[in-house]
C-alpha cells in the first residue's frame, strides 16, 4: 500500500439544508483524516456543524455539533493518534447556520 500525505480537502461552507462535502474517502483504501482547520472569514460568528461516514444530517453523523467561531476565529483541530477514518466513498461534510464564509480545509493521508 502507497501512503500520501496532502491536503485532503478545502471549501467553503453553505448554509444548513445544503451540506458540502469536505472530503470523500479514496477508491481503493481509506483515508485517514489528522487536522481539520475551520476559519470563520465573516464580520459576524457563525455556527458550524461537522458531519463524517453518512450521508445524513442527524446526531448520529455529527462529528462536531454546532461549534460558535466568533468573527474572523480561527480554530485547528488536531486528532492526535485517533484520525476520523473514511473507507472508499464515506464523506466529511460540513454546514453552517447563515452565509458562505467559513472555510474548512482537512489534511492527512490517504491509503491505497
Amino acid at each position: 500500500m502507497a501512503i500520501t500525505a496532502k491536503k485532503l480537502g478545502q471549501t467553503a461552507l453553505n448554509v444548513s439544508g445544503s451540506v458540502v462535502t469536505i472530503v470523500t474517502g479514496v477508491t481503493g483504501g481509506h483515508t485517514e483524516i489528522t487536522g481539520l482547520w475551520l476559519a470563520n472569514t465573516s464580520s459576524s460568528s457563525r455556527t458550524v456543524t461537522i458531519l463524517a461516514h453518512g450521508t445524513g444530517t442527524t446526531s448520529t453523523y455529527m462529528l462536531i455539533p454546532a461549534k460558535v467561531l466568533a468573527a474572523y476565529e480561527s480554530l485547528y483541530i488536531q486528532m492526535n493518534g485517533s484520525p476520523i477514518i473514511l473507507n472508499a466513498t464515506e464523506t466529511l461534510r460540513g454546514y453552517q447556520d447563515t452565509g458562505t464564509d467559513v472555510v474548512v480545509t482537512a489534511y492527512g493521508v490517504e491509503e491505497v
